[in-house]
């Protein structure tokens, strides 16, 4: 098409034909009339339609080709490049999914400045200092670290997903209640038409439900369990579990073949409404009292709470090294209980494990941005271990814990899954900044997680 063929409405004079509009339409689609596009359009207005929008495209795709190129300068290994009709759209190993047409823009969330480093690490050289208001263009995620190009100065680096908010409205579903992922999981079961199953696995001491989500190949011989939200306070895991469910159920409309995903999204919805609402929220009057007397105790927020509506922290009633966790009191930090599984939450994992020949479990914490994997009594399981923790490992960009047996207590799910039962078992400490984490560091953290469960599908098999 020649821009000298053009089209007339009536008497006005019309510069533009049918495949001036389409392009501006990919501009429009592509770029959301950025400035530099619109100056550029409103100048072909005048001189000629076609030529100018097709210069404003080429432009405008270098730019994001100019992208890529600064991802891999900084050592992003590229995983795919699709030219799709109206865009460039990146996808760089293990890292990121970028699109122009799903932009985020971030903010600093401190009070003097956010260091924009060279590398993924705390340790990296600072690039630039970016002070409170700057705007940053979110290219992706690299571990618990966003990809980032500061507007004011065009720089690319790295900032601490703790530290930035995202532009934008707030997050309807922060901080995520019980309630929301009972909604949650209902809309899921509804929307995925009988492939999930529910079924609940034992009722809390205060009368709530502990759900279990069933997806897969339902005659499976590679059955995994994934459980979450053990920790009261540590709420944002059973969000990523439900996010993390949902994105595999879209990604596998015809199943899984020879693997069954088992999801425990909230091990202790007791604790959890304990942490976001205060024992004012158990429907037990006498367990409310319990809560209160043992937070006066401790001298604590009822917002630290870990344990469940007894005062039992859950993951220390596992019978591993179980004797050894002595010299704390109802309510304290990492209190044993009376007996191994002397909880209806522990007995219900306990005994879920039973019915099922499971080939691995994923037990999800926070914080520390850190995979537990050590405990094997065998060099065999130690082996098969380390390669499901370096699966988690090389997806997120966590660090893979050392020296356990000197750092960490045992007693907890993955320490009695995989030391007596002999189960590939891991323990994924998500976020960095604290235990409740934010909705915005969330977003990192569900984009570093996606397609981990997917792969942790094929590496079961």
């Amino acid at each position: 098409y020649k821009s000298t063929q053009r089209q007339r409405c009536g008497n006005i004079h019309c510069p533009f034909s049918i495949i001036d509009f389409l392009l501006l339409w990919g501009c429009v689609m592509k770029f959301r009339l950025s400035p530099l596009a619109a100056a550029m359009f409103v100048i072909s207005l005048f001189t000629g339609g076609t030529e100018m929008l097709l210069i404003t495209y080429a432009v405008m795709t270098l730019h994001e080709l100019a992208h890529l190129a600064a991802a891999l300068a900084i050592g992003l290994r590229p995983e795919s490049i699709a030219l799709e009709p109206f865009g460039v759209h990146l996808r760089l190993k293990n890292r990121i999914v970028r699109s122009a047409a799903d932009e985020v823009i971030l903010l600093p969330d401190v009070n003097e400045f956010l260091s924009l480093r060279s590398e993924p690490s705390t340790s990296a050289s600072v690039i630039e200092k970016v002070l409170p208001g700057m705007r940053m263009r979110a290219l992706g995620v690299s571990g618990i670290f966003y990809l980032v190009q500061v507007e004011e100065s065009g720089n690319v680096g790295y900032v601490h997903s703790g530290y930035v908010t995202v532009e934008g409205e707030a997050d309807e579903r922060w901080p995520y209640s019980y309630e929301m992922m009972l909604a949650d999981m209902a809309a899921l079961v509804e929307r995925a038409q009988g492939r999930v199953e529910r079924e609940a696995l034992c009722t809390t001491l205060d009368g709530r439900e502990v759900p279990v989500l069933r997806f897969g190949d339902a005659q499976a011989t590679n059955h995994i369990l994934i459980q979450a939200g053990i920790h009261g306070r540590e709420y944002i895991t059973s969000r990523l579990a439900v996010d993390l469910l949902n994105d595999l159920v879209d990604s596998c409309e015809d199943g899984i073949d020879d693997v069954m995903f088992h999801v425990v999204p909230m091990a202790n919805p007791d604790g959890a409404v304990i942490s976001l609402q205060g024992p004012e929220a158990l429907n037990d009057p006498a367990l409310a009292e319990g809560v209160r007397q043992m937070l006066a105790a401790e001298g604590a927020s009822h917002t630290m709470w870990k344990a469940n509506a007894r005062g039992t922290d859950l993951n220390r009633n596992f019978p591993e090294e179980w004797e050894e966790l002595t010299g704390r009191t109802p309510g304290s930090d990492r209190y044993r209980g009376p007996s191994p599984l002397s909880e209806p939450e522990t007995q219900a994992l306990a005994g879920y494990l039973d019915r099922y020949d499971f080939a691995a479990t994923i037990s999800y914490h926070s914080y520390g941005s850190i995979i537990y994997w050590e405990g094997a009594y065998t060099p065999e399981l130690e082996a098969r271990n380390r390669t499901l923790a370096e699966l988690f490992a090389e997806k997120t960009g966590y660090a893979l814990g050392v020296n356990e047996a000197e750092t960490v207590e045992r007693g907890g799910f993955k320490d009695w899954a995989l030391g007596t039962r002999a189960i590939p078992s891991i323990t994924v400490e998500i976020g960095a900044v604290d235990c409740f984490g934010s909705a915005d560091e969330y977003a990192a953290i569900l984009i570093s997680h996606r397609g981990s469960w997917r792969q942790l599908a094929d590496w079961a098999v």
